[in-house]
């Protein structure tokens, strides 16, 4: 069969029966199916996703900065309890109120907006103002033609790490 697995379809018969005269013979209709063939990258694709927001924190954005979806990992992460909480607002209430004003946090946007990812660890505001560092990449999505159309970023919490690093230099100095 020419073609890709997600293109090739293979054919099935359905039958259905009916009486065809007062003998009771049977007439036998059969028509052809069309069935989508099984698309193994698709669902390659799809259990990559979920093995991956077992583990890591995940969250989607528009361009703007509009939050449009996270992992219960993500929202247990930074003290929510649902993804309401956050939806539909901005990226700036994860962080304090300087950083999000500065041209460093537009440049940051700028950046991504443009196609191009950003990797490091980040200092990031949870629910209540809780203080916490996360290891993170944050990565535009392109569409066919190499643009930008959306952010997602996964992530996995730093913080207990970052405050034993903080008490080890403490007790250095």
């Amino acid at each position: 069969m020419a073609g890709t697995a997600a293109t090739v379809r293979k054919i099935k018969r359905s039958s259905n029966k009916s009486e065809n005269d007062s003998k009771g013979s049977v007439a036998v209709v059969s028509a052809p199916v069309s069935v989508p063939a099984f698309d193994q990258a698709a669902y390659d694709h799809r259990a990559q996703i979920a093995a991956i927001s077992k583990s890591f924190a995940y969250i989607a954005f528009n361009l703007d900065g509009t939050i449009v979806d996270a992992n219960e990992n993500f929202l247990k992460t930074l003290g929510y309890s649902s993804l309401d909480e956050i939806k539909g607002k901005h990226h700036r209430i994860f962080c304090d109120s300087e950083y999000a004003k500065s041209s460093e946090y537009r440049a940051f946007w700028d950046r991504l907006n443009h196609g191009e990812a950003d990797t490091g660890e980040y200092r990031r505001i949870g629910k209540g103002g809780k203080e916490i560092y996360i290891q993170a990449a944050y990565s535009p999505m392109l569409d066919t033609n190499g643009k930008a159309y959306r952010v997602v970023k996964y992530a996995s919490d730093v913080s207990k790490q970052k405050l034993k690093d903080a008490e080890l230099t403490a007790l250095v100095l």
